[in-house]
């Protein structure tokens, strides 16, 4: 055979070969105004895990190309597959929009090329060694001074494998994703009537000043007319957006994305946002309906707050403090009844001051800008190593071990040890400073309604906590046939007085533990120095009373008094030690909180679970011990490509406290699940958790395998 027959022969087999496969893997198509090409980011196809193909639209030069919604009578773009049996689809992802001008038919839409995201979920069972067909009819409209349609099919051949990633793509998805809008980090509140549409963000107020102007895009329709009025509300922080509302039905929920220009800042930014319409669907908002739904808002917080502080009474928080009045109760029951009431009222009334103080306190501190929250007096190393020598102390006056005299007793034994509504008034004021750096269910939101109020709605709110958390033992005191079940005193009580001190003394050790973890060994050796000097204050007192003169031991105890406050204040001058991811977990690996690595993980298609936690959350701690340090939280979060985050507020934290503000949350624990898509908004999981509670909860938001 002739060379040149060779030749022929050659390349007529390799047409025989190619050709096929170029007819099945259709993906790139030129048109009259754009050239769409189709990418996928894997090798092949790993059974029951999802993908991405990404659709690359390039325009010509002068045209335009539709957003999702344009905006316009313009028919928005159309994707439309054809997929084998048990695939599914998941959203589609489209980049964050520009507003676009009076050159185009267009309100919403793109200057230049586009990259659109789609997720595919393929079954878990796939036959090996089966080519399987993925088929996509597209079109999309380009508009100049008008506009035209066009279409494309792409068709991919993909095999079963390992989902390996594809190399070459790989550039391709992540530019993609950077241009997708994020879930609003900021509270919206939106209005919908007939004829304007009201839209409030609340922002911190000097992330607000580098703001030129906002614009919102619906995701579906032309909800909103014109550019509207924008103005900064200055009461709360944030912005007002009221526009012109285009004719149409009854919104229930309002769905799209909130256009941000920052000052001297390109490119803008969008986020997503999906919030409940407040405006009801039978009634017009007035002054005097407001003032009603306020007060309606009110009462449910006072509610709330009364519930919370009932429940803190079976927190791990106050077990310390328990211990106290279960001893008070025993005694109880030989005492004359006015004696018990005027008790349990001075009890209430010792919680309901230091409840009032706190919340005051928490709102001025605030107030001047400061980022605080509940439970902050425990994020001071100072304020730690004081109540760590209070309980101490406490604790060796029920060992028997002093008693101070009466010119020191509402300073020291009279905190808790000592009989009498004196006695009482401080144990309610110890329950407080023990109880408030956790939450229990129901406070969070009564305690975010009191800090956006002012004046009488806050006071009482911080009133009906405190109100909560002493009930019980006001009712007790007020019933006679409760507090006589207990057994008559006598000499046992000696020994259970005794014994319920080391409750006490294990809280105080937690509270070192605590201090070790705010500013490292530095500052637990001048908490041991404080105790030693507080030893050696009660070998001075119990120091023969005869031998020593009293203005000598007034003298060491002034001298030591002023050693400890030196030693408490500089331990507010250590530096804090280098934050750590949080706690360790059984086959859970932990990775610290930062709003960048939430976005890229979210970016990579992962879930994320939050967990806002501090050492000196005893629930945080009892919660991730029971629950989370289990094999079968380890195995749902592998399952469902869910990584497990810590925000640790054991030290003041400025974005931990804007990540709480921005939930209207101002305690913890607290928990997030964000869902692993850039579009989900976070969904709040319940303060007390079980396994069943996770499951119910993020089960919904998961994306099927």
């Amino acid at each position: 055979m002739k060379p040149v027959h060779l030749i022929c022969a050659a390349l007529c087999l390799l047409f025989t070969v190619l050709v096929p496969s170029l007819a099945k893997a259709q993906t790139a198509m030129d048109g009259e105004a754009s050239r769409a090409e189709l990418f996928l980011e894997v090798e092949d196809i790993a059974p029951g895990r999802p993908f991405w193909l990404a659709l690359r639209i390039a325009p010509d030069a002068g045209y335009a190309t539709a957003w999702r919604n344009p905006g316009t009578e313009v028919s928005p773009p159309n994707l439309s597959w054809s997929l084998p049996e048990g695939f599914l689809l998941g959203e589609v992802h489209w980049p964050s929009p520009r507003i676009l001008g009076p050159d185009v038919p267009l309100d919403y839409g793109y200057r230049g090329a586009i990259t659109v995201l789609q997720e595919i979920i393929p079954p878990k069972q796939l036959t090996a060694g089966v080519e399987l067909t993925l088929a996509l009819d597209a079109s999309w409209p380009l508009c100049r001074a008008e506009c035209v349609v066009e279409n494309g099919r792409f068709e991919l051949q993909m095999v079963p494998g390992e989902g390996q990633p594809l190399a070459a793509n790989a550039m391709i998805f992540q530019a993609a994703r950077a241009r997708l809008p994020l879930a609003s980090p900021w509270p919206i509140q939106v209005a919908v009537e007939n004829e304007t549409f009201d839209l409030t963000l609340w922002m911190d107020a000097e992330e607000a000043t580098n703001v030129e102007t906002i614009r919102f895009m619906p995701l579906m329709g032309r909800l909103v007319g014109e550019e509207g009025e924008l103005r900064m509300d200055k009461e709360r922080g944030g912005f007002h957006l009221r526009v012109e509302r285009q004719s149409g039905p009854y919104i229930d929920e309002v769905e799209g994305l909130i256009l941000i220009f920052w000052a001297g800042k390109e490119p803008r930014e969008a986020y997503l946002i999906r919030a409940k319409n407040s405006v009801s669907e039978r009634q017009e908002l007035s002054l005097a309906k407001s003032r009603s739904s306020l007060d309606l808002d009110l009462w449910l917080a006072l509610g709330f707050a009364f519930l919370g502080g009932l429940i803190l009474n079976l927190m791990p928080c106050v077990f310390p403090v328990l211990t106290i009045k279960i001893f008070a109760l025993v005694k109880s029951s030989s005492r004359p009844p006015a004696e018990i009431k005027l008790d349990g009222l001075a009890y209430t009334a010792g919680i309901l001051v230091s409840f009032l103080a706190v919340g005051i306190i928490l709102m001025l501190v605030r107030g001047l800008g400061l980022q605080v929250g509940w439970g902050f007096q425990l994020q001071s190393p100072a304020f730690v190593i004081f109540l760590s020598l209070v309980l101490t102390a406490v604790g060796l006056n029920f060992s028997g071990l002093f008693t101070l005299p009466s010119a020191l007793a509402s300073l020291g034994q009279g905190l808790a040890g000592k009989e009498g509504a004196s006695g009482a008034f401080f144990t309610g004021t110890l329950a407080t400073v023990v109880a408030t750096p956790c939450t229990a269910p129901f406070m969070a939101p009564a305690i975010g309604f009191a800090l956006a109020q002012a004046g009488v709605a806050a006071v009482g709110v911080f009133l009906a906590l405190g109100l909560g958390l002493a009930a019980p033992y006001l009712v007790v005191s007020f019933v006679p046939a409760a507090y006589r079940m207990f057994p008559q005193p006598g000499p046992w009580m000696e020994q259970l007085r005794k014994i319920l001190a080391w409750p006490i003394y294990a809280t105080a050790i937690w509270l070192l533990w605590v201090l070790n973890n705010q500013t490292g060994s530095e500052g637990l050796v001048l908490a041991i120095a404080a105790l030693v000097g507080l030893f050696l204050l009660i070998w001075v007192w119990r120091a023969g009373q005869r031998q020593l003169r009293r203005s000598f031991k007034m003298a060491v105890t002034g001298l030591l008094a002023l050693v400890l406050g030196v030693l408490i204040i500089n331990a507010s001058r250590i530096a804090p030690p280098v934050a750590v991811a949080g706690p360790e977990l059984q086959g859970v690996e932990t990775m610290a909180y930062d709003q960048e690595t939430v976005r890229n993980l979210r970016l990579q298609g992962k879930g994320i679970f939050l967990n806002v936690t501090a050492a000196w959350c005893i629930t945080c701690i009892v919660q991730e011990r029971l629950v989370f340090d289990s094999a079968q939280f380890a195995e749902f979060l592998s399952e469902n490509n869910i990584v497990f985050m810590t925000a640790d507020w054991t030290n003041p934290d400025p974005e931990i406290t804007d990540l709480l503000d921005r939930h209207r949350r101002s305690g913890i624990p607290f928990y997030l699940y964000y869902p692993g898509t850039p579009l989900g908004l976070p969904v709040e999981l319940p303060v007390i958790l079980t396994m069943n509670i996770i499951r119910e909860t993020i089960s919904p938001y998961l994306e099927p395998r």
